[in-house]
């Protein structure tokens, strides 16, 4: 079964307005900002820092610009945190949902967050919107055919949604 991050196969049909997919783009990028949130307050709760916007652990945290960056810091963070209050479950579970899913996750939000709302063919020949990769993400729109290029689809959205 593949991960709930991966990209999907192209829908067989896209969406009639691209009003939906704005909305859904908006939810889904709401959505992972909560969760940012949320590990930030984890960062400051295992380095024994405050909740405040003064708190120098929070604002070292915050100014970090990429997730992947944070969460070498909320993995290493954690590494001292659990040496010293061994918890063999919650260990293992948050290794599971950062390591694995919201770094998992991250790429998808980078395609959600940088793709383009636009009408393309659908396989039955008519046209729908889709949320697609810009040309220049060239990890995103490869150049060589046969490899996969699938809209970010509006589906796959909402399941990001549902995700988080």
């Amino acid at each position: 079964m593949p991960n709930p991050w991966d990209r999907s196969p192209q829908p067989d049909k896209g969406e009639l307005s691209a009003e939906d997919i704005f909305v859904s783009v908006g939810r889904a990028l709401s959505a992972w900002e909560n969760l940012e949130a949320a590990l930030g307050d984890f960062f400051a709760f295992i380095v024994g820092a405050g909740f405040g916007l003064t708190d120098p652990a929070l604002r070292a945290y915050g100014s970090v610009s990429s997730f992947a960056n944070r969460a070498t810091m909320l993995e290493e963070a954690a590494a001292a945190y659990f040496h010293d209050n061994p918890n063999s479950h919650f260990k293992e579970r948050f290794r599971q949902v950062i390591t694995v899913e919201c770094r998992g996750f991250s790429g998808r939000r980078n395609q959600i967050a940088h793709g383009r709302v636009q009408g393309a063919f659908n396989k039955s020949g008519g046209i729908g919107m889709y949320l697609m990769p810009s040309l220049y993400a060239t990890k995103n729109a490869p150049a060589f055919p046969g490899k996969h290029h699938a809209p970010v689809s509006t589906p796959v959205v909402r399941h990001s949604i549902r995700c988080n």
